[in-house]
């Protein structure tokens, strides 16, 4: 006989269409279903505030939502012992696979912070290879990120330059108007060996992912105590971007590089308030769920 575990929670209609595919099932399959109200357990409620209806079946087969009949008769098979058993190359490769994925899950927050570094600091490299005079490889840099960024100049952050930044007026008094004609041509201005070269990034962007990238890292210091950031207050964390970047749009302003940098360094730093405690009990449940089924440490 199996055990089901079936996450619910009130005015769930997408629960009350699980039950019903349960209740069809039980006269084919032999089980015990145990049904859990995650709103009156805090632990099941942060690890599954919207993902309900989630059925466990047996020890380790979650199913999540969709819940389909179809997924329900495999889980169903594979604990009653219904499923042939994998042997030979194809076991070994499973293994394979499942050792990588324990060890990603293990180490998914360094994982996650380099990729971020990596993707934040690209857009600072571009400048010192134009400086260094590896043009090539800088403009490979800008136009792989244009499709993320306006790149504008007046807008972004420059290196090796008289300053760090300059604002529209200026650049077209020292470049002449032609370059700066219209936000389609600006973003195709680099700099110069006086002004420096601008970063792929403009300033909001590299706030929002520098920002990112220090609420990771810090993250990893705070993880084992960290609740979630509320919905709530992370759409407040979004209000100082909305409105500096909103009024810039429509003409009202022009932001300034410490508003830009403030706001987006806010954003990015709630998001990742907001998604790295979820990521970190997903990643240990998969984690103890590999170490129970093969002893790995």
């Amino acid at each position: 006989m199996s055990r089901v575990l079936f996450y619910t929670k009130k005015d769930c209609p997408l629960c009350d269409k699980a039950q019903e595919l349960l209740d069809g099932l039980s006269s084919e399959y032999d089980f015990t279903l145990e049904k859990v109200d995650i709103t009156l357990n805090e632990e099941l409620f942060l690890r599954y505030p919207h993902a309900v209806p989630v059925i466990v079946v047996g020890d380790d087969l979650t199913i999540e939502a969709p819940i389909t009949e179809e997924r329900l008769r495999w889980a169903l098979n594979r604990a009653s012992g219904h499923q042939p058993q994998v042997t030979g190359k194809m076991r070994d490769f499973v293994i394979a696979l499942d050792r990588l994925i324990f060890h990603f899950v293990k180490h998914w927050l360094l994982v996650f912070n380099l990729l971020l570094g990596l993707y934040v600091g690209l857009p600072a490299l571009a400048p010192v290879l134009m400086a260094s005079g590896a043009e090539g490889a800088g403009r490979l840099i800008y136009t792989i990120y244009k499709p993320m960024c306006h790149q504008l100049p007046w807008r972004s952050f420059f290196l090796f330059g008289e300053q760090p930044y300059y604002d529209r007026d200026y650049l077209v008094s020292q470049v002449g108007q032609e370059p700066l004609a219209d936000i389609r041509v600006a973003r195709n201005f680099l700099g110069t060996p006086e002004l420096g070269y601008k970063m792929a990034f403009c300033e909001r962007d590299m706030a929002i992912y520098g920002g990112m990238l220090l609420a990771g890292m810090l993250f990893g210091l705070l993880r084992k105590g960290l609740k979630p950031l509320p919905w709530a207050v992370l759409v407040l964390f979004m209000i100082p971007m909305a409105v500096d970047g909103g009024g810039q749009l429509v003409g009202l302003w022009e932001s300034t590089p410490l508003s830009r940098v403030l706001s987006g360094g806010l954003f990015g730093a709630g998001a990742i308030w907001l998604a790295y405690p979820y990521f970190e009990l997903g990643m240990r449940d998969i984690q103890e769920e590999l170490r129970r089924k093969f002893g790995w440490t």
